[in-house]
């Protein structure tokens, strides 16, 4: 023990039991003034039992090594820069001013305790197994060490801890324990480092943790009145809770068990919130989230206002509830086993999923994003419950299962009551099992439809019809196939108008619905070609332009004289024209003779008086007659027929008629772009309200029913019109020669109203859905329902539908259109949680095995949209 007014001591002092010094403070008579009561800088103390050192004034220790098995340490200021206060006890330090251990050391084995009103630790350490500091001012903990083996408790003003996060394998420093508490008015952590294995809590009125770390393996509560965490880190391996009044970034804040924050004002989420169990995230204010926001298993979130951007994702393993007070506008990810959204609107221009979903709201809006076509699809059944619903931009609405949309949610969340009004433009609304859409106006529209004429086709064509004795057009415009002139005494005849030209004979033959020349004739190629009858003067007499098959027996003489003179005369055999296999049978529907004409034989020598004999002619004769009354009465059943045509055909010649050679030119109302509105079921549908359906489509695999006035379907109206420019001649037959007058011909048909076929309604038919959903085990795809199959020798089978190629746009789908990527569509991965999906590729890898149908020429199956 040793005491003095001062004391220095720079030498080696060594004690088998205690020590003390103890310097007074009152300088020696005569000598200088000096603010230091007991100087040991450069020294060593070593103590086997306590340490004790006091003085009155300040103490310096700088580059000293001072030890003891207890430490007991009192003095106004302490200057221990680079020394080292060690105790394999405990320790007590408390001074009246400063403790400046700028690069020293303070470590005791039990309890440490440290009072000041400000503690230097740049580069220091300052270590205990449950180590206590307290002090009135700040606590500099630069590139420091505050640590404890077990508790910590640091009390002060303000706590500067930068620069104390380190990297893996260098040395630790900032704030070490066990469990931790920590109040202070500041705590700046930027860059720094406060970790603790087990329980941690700040109370701090501002916490500064830019790109700094707090850590807890175990339950992490933080209280500021103000928090800045840009870029920092908030984690727990247990819970978190953090409450702060003001907020200037939240950063990012995880835990492996639960998480809290609770927050009055608005928050600009820059930083994951991640909670390995439940996440709750209360927000007095405007809520902007461009992070990801997940929870293992139960996400709440309370907002006035919330807008999720692009990047932004709000996930939950279990539960997602979200609660607004205002608008929800997410343009990012919301995803969940059980989606339930509250608001008071909600504007979705990004992908809201889940195994069930449910959204409340005044209004909806489901429209177009930055990445295509807004999504709600639900893995399991959908309900909305709005005011007013607008599904627009080629955004979708699914339901794997049962689709239910109403003017509100009830508690279990299912949609109840009636919507004012749901709005289905250019966008899809489906359901793989059945559909219930209750809403006092139902629109599906079409409203990107635009028509106009185009031209359909334009040829050279040749009409004609009758003219009347004065040359003047009657009857209907004919079609040129139809149109033939012929020889009003033969079977000639040409589609050629200017044969007519021949001679006055040949005649315009008008069509006829009994006799129609594609049975008939012309042409009459089953007609001898130089057959000449009787022709059109008396028509039932009429042996032209159809031969009659039987030809009569004629008296005929030879010689001058003709049938009256000289010469020899007799008569011709009778004859019939047609033989068994001519066409002509079959024209007129008569069966041919079952064999050849009989003929008669002579008996080469007369019977006589051999009545044997004669009974044998007789019976001959008989056959013979019998067999030629068959056949002559087949042809003369021929003969009746023919007369009955040539009857006919005589009284449909026309000596004047005109035919017109034009350009034909055909335009009509075209659509040239339809984006219809789509509502779908592969089951029933039901629909509860006033229902219009504007050049759109509404189909349910099931029955289609409608609570109401019925569906308005709304069709687009257009119109045809055929114009004719060319010449047109008259051909007229008189004083005994056929003349022809040609002209100008233009005409314009009246318009013909047309309906343009772009929407469709009903129940029980083959609907294809766009969405591809799985169960909440099953596997994805973008599936048909109800559509044509393809067969496979292994049992499998492709099931495809006839729908011209596409390219989907809504953001359930992921495209990838690069050359040689392994798939070009494949419904989002987020929305099949990763489970296994089915790609483009794989149904077209199906159609290459043994067996299948053939693709392209090479063999391939062709992808659409690849290249």
């Amino acid at each position: 023990t040793q005491s003095a007014g001062t004391l220095q001591h720079a030498g080696t002092s060594l004690a088998g039991k205690d020590m003390t010094l103890s310097a007074t403070g009152q300088d020696a008579p005569g000598g200088a003034s000096s603010s230091v009561g007991l100087d040991l800088a450069g020294g060593t103390l070593s103590a086997a039992n306590r340490l004790t050192l006091t003085s009155a004034k300040d103490m310096d220790t700088s580059h000293a090594t001072l030890h003891g098995s207890g430490l007991d340490l009192s003095a106004a200021n302490l200057r221990n820069q680079g020394g080292k206060l060690t105790s394999s006890g405990d320790a007590t330090i408390k001074l009246g001013g400063e403790l400046d251990n700028t690069g020293g050391m303070i470590a005791a084995a039990g309890k440490a305790r440290v009072d000041t009103t400000r503690l230097g630790n740049r580069d220091g350490t300052v270590a205990g197994g449950n180590l206590t500091i307290i002090t009135s001012g700040a606590i500099d903990n630069q590139r420091g060490l505050l640590q404890a083996d077990d508790t910590l408790t640091l009390t002060a003003a303000s706590l500067d801890n930068r620069n104390t996060l380190t990297s893996s394998g260098a040395p630790a420093k900032g704030v070490l324990g066990k469990v931790a508490s920590i109040v202070a008015g500041r705590v700046n952590n930027q860059g720094g480092a406060i970790s603790v294995g087990q329980d941690l809590a700040i109370k701090a009125g501002e916490l500064d943790n830019t790109a700094g770390e707090v850590a807890s393996q175990g339950a992490a509560r933080i209280e500021a009145d103000t928090l800045k965490n840009t870029q920092g880190k908030l984690l727990a391996g247990r819970t978190l809770s953090v409450i702060v009044k003001t907020l200037r970034e939240l950063g990012t804040l995880q835990s492996q068990g639960d998480l809290s924050f609770a927050y009055d004002g608005p928050l600009n989420q820059r930083g994951d919130l991640i909670a390995g169990r439940d996440l709750s995230l209360a927000v007095g204010g405007t809520m902007d989230n461009t992070a990801r926001i997940n929870a293992g298993r139960d996400l709440n979130i309370w907002a006035d206002t919330l807008n999720n951007q692009a990047t932004g994702e709000l996930v939950a393993g279990r539960n997602n509830t979200i609660n607004v007070a205002g608008t929800l506008t997410n343009a990012g990810l919301i995803d969940g086993g059980n989606t339930r959204i509250t608001a008071g609107g909600v504007t979705n221009l990004g992908r809201i999923y889940g195994d069930g979903v449910a959204i409340g709201a005044g209004t909806l809006l489901n429209g177009a994003g930055a990445n295509g076509g807004a999504v709600i699809a639900s893995r399991g059944s959908l309900d909305l419950g709005a005011v007013t619903l607008v599904n627009n931009g080629h955004a979708l609405i699914y339901s794997a299962v049962d689709l239910r949309i109403g003017g509100a949610l009830d508690a279990s969340g299912r949609a109840v009551g009636q919507a004012q009004s749901l709005q289905n433009a250019a966008a899809t609304i489906e359901a793989a099992g059945n559909a219930n859409i209750s809403a006092a106006a139902i629109l599906n529209l079409n409203i990107n439809y635009a028509s106009q004429t185009v031209l359909v086709s334009s040829e050279l064509k040749r009409y004609y019809r009758e003219a009347n004795n004065n040359g003047n057009p009657a009857g209907a415009m004919l079609d040129r196939d139809s149109f033939w002139v012929c020889y009003e005494n033969g079977p000639q005849c040409s589609q050629d108008p200017r044969w007519a030209t021949g001679g006055r004979d040949r005649l315009l033959v008008v069509p006829s619905d009994k006799y129609p020349a594609s049975r008939y004739g012309p042409p009459f190629d089953y007609v001898p070609p130089r057959w000449e009858g009787d022709g059109s003067s008396k028509p039932n007499e009429a042996t032209a332009p159809v031969a009659p098959t039987y030809i009569t027996p004629d008296y005929v003489c030879n010689g001058p004289g003709g049938d009256a003179g000289e010469g020899t005369c007799s008569y011709t055999a009778e004859r019939f024209l047609y033989a068994r296999d001519s066409r002509i049978w079959s024209v007129f529907d008569v069966a041919p003779p079952a064999g050849p004409m009989p003929v008669w034989v002579e008996r080469q020598y007369p019977c006589g008086a051999d009545w044997q004999c004669q009974a044998s002619e007789v019976a001959r004769r008989k056959v013979y007659d019998e067999a030629y009354a068959a056949f002559k009465a087949t042809h003369m059943q021929l003969d009746a027929r023919i007369r009955d045509f040539n009857a006919d055909f005589a009284r449909r010649l026309r000596h004047n008629f005109v035919y017109y050679d034009v350009t034909e030119t055909v335009t009509e109302t075209r659509a040239t772009a339809s984006d219809p509105g789509r509502i779908l079921s592969g089951g029933a549908m039901t629909l509860t309200g006033t229902v219009t359906n504007d050049k759109s489509q509404i189909a349910a695999g099931g029955a289609l029913s409608v609570v109401g006035p019925g569906i308005d379907n709304i069709g687009a109206a257009g119109t045809r019109t055929v114009a004719r420019a060319g010449s047109m001649t008259l051909s007229t037959e008189g004083n005994g020669r056929r003349r022809e007058t040609t002209g100008r011909y233009q005409e314009t048909l009246a318009s013909q109203p047309i309906e343009v076929p772009v929407g469709t309604s009903g129940g029980n038919i083959q609907v294809t859905l766009s969405g591809g959903a799985p169960g909440v085990t099953g596997v994805a795809a973008p599936g048909p329902v109800r559509v044509a199959s393809v067969g496979l020798p292994d049992g499998n089978a492709v099931r495809t539908v006839s729908n011209p190629a596409s390219i989907p746009d809504s953001q359930l789908f992921a495209v990838n259109s690069r050359p040689g990527a392994p798939y070009i569509v494949a419904t989002d991965p987020r929305f099949t949680g990763q489970r296994p999906y089915v790609s483009s590729d794989y149904l077209l890898d199906l159609l290459l095995r043994p067996g299948a149908l053939p693709g392209t020429p090479n063999g391939n199956a062709a992808g659409a949209g690849n290249g």
